[in-house]
């Protein structure tokens, strides 16, 4: 069995995942110290036989496939500054003005069996109109959140945290549950 400490020996796993999806506790060289933290609090662990053919970024892909959206979250969750939104809203106002006349006459003829000529027997004629006025009015709000604004104004605790279970969740997928 290949301990994690020897598998991860043959390059950055954390400059793979910051290569597909560039999250906020990583890059200004924290890609190499991750890679450090994970060897040490994981590198006992046992790696999954089925992961040692595949490179890197292959596994790299996979772990921000199954948990990018719950890392995101969890800075997310921590609590978000004012200043980490953009928000934009729009208005729209649509005003409807709309008149319909209709005249319709309709007439219900009748001939003897041995005439050709036609004779009106009952009909109706109707008159009508249809006025409709009215205003619309939308709000769209989009807001969007940077999320290295919101990590960069979280607790140390709170950033700790986070990358205990980014290291926790890339060991969990890389290792086997048995040392």
């Amino acid at each position: 069995m290949i301990k994690l400490s020897e598998f991860t020996v043959q390059g950055g796993l954390f400059n793979a995942i910051e290569n597909i999806r560039p999250l906020p506790f990583l890059g200004d060289g924290q890609n190499e110290v991750m890679d450090r933290l994970l060897i040490l609090q994981y590198g006992d662990r046992s790696v999954y036989y089925k992961m040692i053919p595949l490179t890197l970024a292959q596994i790299a892909e996979m772990a921000v496939m199954l948990n990018g959206d719950n890392w995101n979250d969890i800075i997310l969750l921590n609590g978000i500054n004012k200043s980490a939104k953009s928000v934009r809203t729009i208005t729209e106002t649509t005003i409807n003005d709309e008149n319909r006349i209709n005249t319709r006459d309709d007439k219900n003829v009748v001939s003897a069996f041995n005439a050709d000529d036609l004779i009106v027997n009952d009909g109706m004629l109707s008159n009508g109109s249809d006025n409709l006025n009215g205003t619309e009015t939308r709000t769209m709000t989009d807001e969007l959140t940077d999320l290295t604004t919101a990590y960069k104004h979280l607790s140390l605790s709170a950033k700790n945290n986070i990358m205990n279970v980014v290291l926790k969740d890339i060991a969990d997928f890389i290792t086997l549950n048995i040392y």
